[in-house]
Order: structure tokens, then sequence, then C-alpha cells
């Protein structure tokens, strides 16, 4: 019995530790500056970045993200667009952005298709540090292969949101 409360009392201070999730955007966030590069946004008309202050949510739309591949074309169908955003994080506050996939259209017919949309290769999610200034970089890459018909794949947007956290 004694072994279960010390368990308990150990859960319960451990959760009490977590960090909090904090509902608003904090006074002093702010995204600076962005950029974007590749044959998948290749003018800056090609892929526009929206973001709401009051919910945090944001949402890129591409209008020229397509691939194509099959007998005669180019193989693979490549196509990548890296989104970089400089954040200002207030003091006290560290942001974080969950993975997510992106919205895309066509058939993959049994081609072979890569889809990889964040970036550190391999990263679950996006955190930052505590305060400060943080760059966040998507890179939202297509990657097909087919010998059969030639087919179209196309990415059209990504819908996500900051996360932002006391610590």
């Amino acid at each position: 019995m004694f072994k279960s409360l010390t368990c308990l009392a150990a859960l319960a201070s451990a959760a009490l530790a977590a960090p909090a999730t904090v509902a608003t955007v904090p006074a002093g966030f702010e995204i600076t500056s962005s950029s974007l590069s590749g044959t998948g946004c290749p003018t800056p008309e090609s892929a526009v970045f929206n973001y709401d202050a009051e919910s945090a949510a944001f949402s890129m739309v591409y209008t020229e993200f397509v691939t194509t591949a099959g007998p005669g074309l180019p193989n693979p169908g490549h196509k990548e667009c890296v989104l970089s955003l400089n954040l200002t994080i207030p003091e006290g506050y560290s942001v974080s952005v969950p993975n997510f996939t992106p919205h895309t259209d066509g058939e993959n017919n049994g081609a072979w298709l890569n889809l990889r949309d964040f970036s550190p290769p391999g990263a679950e999610d996006f955190a930052s540090a505590c305060g400060g200034a943080a760059e966040l970089t998507w890179d939202t890459r297509v990657l097909q292969w087919d010998e059969g018909e030639p087919i179209t794949y196309s990415v059209d947007s990504i819908d996500s949101g900051f996360i932002f956290t006391a610590c």
C-alpha cells in the first residue's frame, strides 16, 4: 500500500510539473519574416501563407505544386517547397507545431509516392526554446515514380496552428 501511495504521489507531482498549454496567442509573438523556395513554389504567387493572429491557426495554399510521372516523362516526378518563418517568441513561452499531412489531389494508381511534410527530417513536431527568436522551416516534398500510365499528383494546402506553452 505504501508503495502504491508513493507511485501515486510521484505521478501527481510529475503532472503538476508539466508545462501548461496557453489558450491564447501571447502578447509579443510575431512572425517577423517569411521566405519560399523550390520547384513546388517557384514564384511568390505560387504559394500563399495565411496566419490568423487571434487563433494562431495557419495554412499554406499552393497553386503550382503538381508532379506527373509515367512513360516518356521525367521519372521520378519531383517537387519541393521550403517555407521558412522567422518568429519572435515572448519570454516565458515556447511555441510548437504538431506534424500534419498536406491536403492532396490525384490518384496514386500504383505509383510509388513519397510525400514528406515537415523539417527537420524525422521530426514529430517543431518546438522552440523558451522565448527569443526561432526559425521554423517546412520542407514539403513529393517524389513520384511510375512505370505504367502517366499520373498527376498535386499538393493543395497544409493546415495547422501554433501551440504556446508557458515555460
